[in-house]
């Protein structure tokens, strides 16, 4: 409808040119009238189809060409009933040429220019013919020639502001859809980080500027209608703890272009403290300053919280570890404890009855009884499996002498039983430590377990026990000469021996590490000689 009210608009001011021309006397009444008419009924006719969208079924729906060739008709006739003063209407013809230089084409408006100027021809001729009474012959070749000239050049210019204007609306229309394009791009992007609890930002050093997405406005608790917070005003948002980890962490980035990945807390403006992981990478330019800094958060609370849990879970887990070892310990000093006194003095009771009885029968010069010395045989070796039994479940030197002798003690007993050497060297500084009971129990029951290991799989001639103190810290390391470990299958179910040692060793705050040496196995003990808890 807009090309519709142009051309009314044009229409009106035409009638209005015309009637001057009638005031003027150049146009008879009868021919004005019928101008006006026809003026008139071309705009209702026009005002119909664009009204109905019957302009629709056309290639060009402004009707453009039907507008100017309408109006230049009414114009030429109007131009041979006047009786004089035809630059009128000649301004006319140039208005409904300049009407269409914003929508033709560079050959359209010529072949309209030739069509004015042929039109504009037969009208002369028309006049001389007729009319001669009226025509000023030079004048009217004279304007004619003006055309001439005029009408093609404005088609040449009217061709190529047109081509612009198509341009320009190619480009208007390209940038809608890219901005279309960029919104849902964007729109997508929010809602695909408003899902996945992850913000963006980017900060523009230069322009000391910084630009934050949806989400990460949500994750900060902060208006997406207000400005996003920069330098001091966000350093406040970060937790003061964590304020000048996070200054200096945004500024050697910014210095040196490097990536960052760190934690921080924030404080929310209702007060509730959350964590952020936060990761940024630079944009450096050719001269290596940094031009932009963008990156991602996320709010990671709750998986703050979980971790502390399950910390907590670990460390509940380890004390009862720890207490079922304290209990094993305890529940085997007892059974030594009642097998030795209980056990041990029927035993002995026993043997010293049979005793009597063979003295007796030898101060009575009777044989001695073949059963009597066959049960002493058997009472001999029920009280030395009783003593095995009470030294393995609890060492009387362990209690009596210390954990060194304990070493060499059970290193003596594994020696004894397997077959291969064991040496023990104890630095004079290890030996004048002081280690309280439940270490010494520790250190005992890793050695102990590490010599059954390399008896039952190592198939080792030789294997060194070597003790050290480093600085509160007692270093023991159990080599062989054996066949080896694949460290990679050490946690699996066969490995619950070693996971115990460990257990052991973490328990205090030490840890163990065992590798394949070149030459056999070598496990390293660390175990500290206070609690670091406390």
């Amino acid at each position: 409808m807009y090309r519709y009210f142009m051309a009314a608009g044009t229409s009106f001011l035409a009638l209005g040119l015309l009637f001057a021309c009638y005031l003027q006397g150049a146009l008879s009444s009868a021919a004005f009238y019928q101008s006006a008419t026809l003026v008139l009924l071309a705009v209702l006719a026009f005002y119909i189809m664009f009204r109905s969208g019957l302009n629709l079924r056309f290639s060009d729906p402004s009707l453009t060409a039907p507008q100017m060739l309408i109006a230049t008709l009414v114009i030429l006739y109007a131009m041979y009933a006047a009786d004089g003063e035809r630059v009128v209407f000649l301004v006319l013809l140039l208005m409904i040429f300049l009407f269409g230089v914003l929508r033709l084409t560079v050959r359209a408006l010529m072949a309209y220019a030739a069509g004015i100027l042929c039109a504009y021809g037969g009208v002369i001729s028309l006049l001389w013919y007729f009319k001669p009474h009226s025509l000023d012959l030079g004048l009217e070749l004279l304007q004619w020639l003006a055309l001439a000239f005029t009408l093609p050049w404005f088609a040449l210019m009217g061709g190529f502001i047109s081509g612009l204007r198509k341009q320009l609306h190619q480009s208007n229309k390209d940038l809608q859809d890219m901005l279309q394009t960029v919104q849902a791009s964007e729109a997508n992007l929010n809602l695909t980080q408003s899902i996945a609890g992850l913000g963006g930002w980017a900060l523009d050093p230069v322009l000391r500027s910084v630009t934050w997405t949806l989400e990460t406005y949500r994750l900060f608790g902060i208006d997406p209608a207000l400005p996003a917070l920069y330098g001091g005003q966000y350093l406040r948002l970060v937790h003061q703890e964590d304020r000048r980890h996070y200054h200096e962490l945004i500024q050697t980035a910014l210095r040196e272009g490097r990536d960052f990945d760190d934690q921080f807390r924030i404080v929310l403006p209702t007060g509730e403290i959350r964590w952020m992981h936060a990761r940024g990478h630079p944009l450096v330019n050719a001269d290596g300053h940094t031009t932009l800094l963008r990156g991602t958060v996320v709010d990671i609370s709750e998986r703050k919280l979980a971790e502390a849990v399950l910390q907590l879970s670990h460390e509940k887990l380890h004390e009862l570890v720890a207490y079922q070892e304290r209990i094993k310990e305890n529940e085997r000093i007892r059974i030594a404890r009642e097998i030795h006194d209980e056990l041990g003095g029927v035993l002995t009771g026993i043997k010293a009855n049979l005793s009597v009885a063979m003295t007796q029968d030898d101060r009575a010069g009777k044989v001695p009884n073949p059963r009597l010395l066959d049960a002493c045989a058997l009472l001999d070796a029920a009280v030395d499996t009783v003593r095995r039994v009470i030294t393995d479940l609890r060492p009387s030197v362990l209690d009596q002498l210390g954990v060194w002798a304990a070493l060499e003690w059970v290193a003596a007993q594994i020696e004894a039983r397997s077959g291969f050497r064991c040496h023990v060297s104890i630095d004079p500084s290890a030996e004048e430590s002081v280690i309280d009971a439940e270490r010494s129990t520790a250190l005992f029951r890793i050695v102990q377990e590490t010599l059954t290991n390399v008896a039952r799989h190592a198939y080792a001639s030789q294997v060194d026990i070597r003790v050290m103190h480093e600085d509160g810290w007692i270093r023991l390391e159990v080599e062989d000469n054996g066949r080896g470990i694949d460290a990679g299958q050490l946690p699996n179910r066969q490995s619950w021996g070693i996971a115990g040692m460990a257990e052991r060793a973490r328990y205090f705050g030490g840890d163990i590490r065992i590798s394949d040496t070149s030459h056999g196995t070598l496990v390293v003990l660390r175990l500290p000689l206070e609690n670091p808890k406390g």
